[in-house]
């Protein structure tokens, strides 16, 4: 349950932080200090992002410097889009330069790994629904065999050769399906 609720944090997370990212970029751009563009996202982005942004401002109120509540940030939250949004903000503080335009970035990059990740989702089910319908197809197979002559059903079921027969072939069609699903999760395990 606390995993599944940790992940769901993080899926939500890695939803808002485009918009974020960019909603960041144009306060910093319109003039607002990184501080001051994070107190007020606090207040207007959704309760997953509101809190740890809020979290955020409050340690720098407290006293943090920006650079420390940022790390702190990216340490309590380990997801890859905080990672980017942290790094974006404190290179651009150290080293200066255009921040709205790195945190712009940010924000098509996350849009991207999103999107590649929607995509991984759509392919990986096609390839689940096609390892069950192939898993099924031997089961539908014997059961309208057995249907058109159900002698073949009984010979299965009854002599020892096709209980054998029977075992040996659920339990292959079994270890296919298995394998079929680990090649799919293994191929898009990284976007997921």
């Amino acid at each position: 349950m606390m995993n599944r609720d940790r992940r769901a944090r993080e899926r939500a997370l890695d939803m808002a932080m485009p918009h974020v990212a960019s909603e960041m970029a144009r306060l910093v751009g319109s003039g607002l200090t990184l501080q001051l563009a994070i107190g007020e996202m606090a207040d207007s982005q959704g309760a997953v992002i509101s809190d740890e942004l809020a979290r955020v401002s409050r340690s720098i109120n407290s006293g943090m410097t920006m650079e420390e509540a940022l790390v702190e940030w990216s340490e309590r939250s380990p997801a890859e889009c905080v990672t980017m949004l942290v790094a974006a903000c404190r290179i651009g503080m150290r080293q200066g330069g255009d921040l709205p335009a790195a945190l712009d970035g940010v924000s098509a990059s996350l849009t991207d790994v999103l999107e590649l990740r929607a995509e991984a989702a759509a392919l990986s089910a096609q390839a689940r629904l096609s390892a069950y319908v192939l898993s099924g197809l031997p089961v539908a197979g014997l059961l309208l065999f057995s249907v058109l002559d159900p002698s073949i059903l009984r010979t299965l079921v009854t002599t020892r050769p096709g209980r054998i027969l029977l075992i040996v072939g659920l339990t292959l069609n079994g270890v296919g399906l298995l394998v079929m699903r680990r090649l799919v999760e293994r191929s898009v395990g990284g976007f997921t």
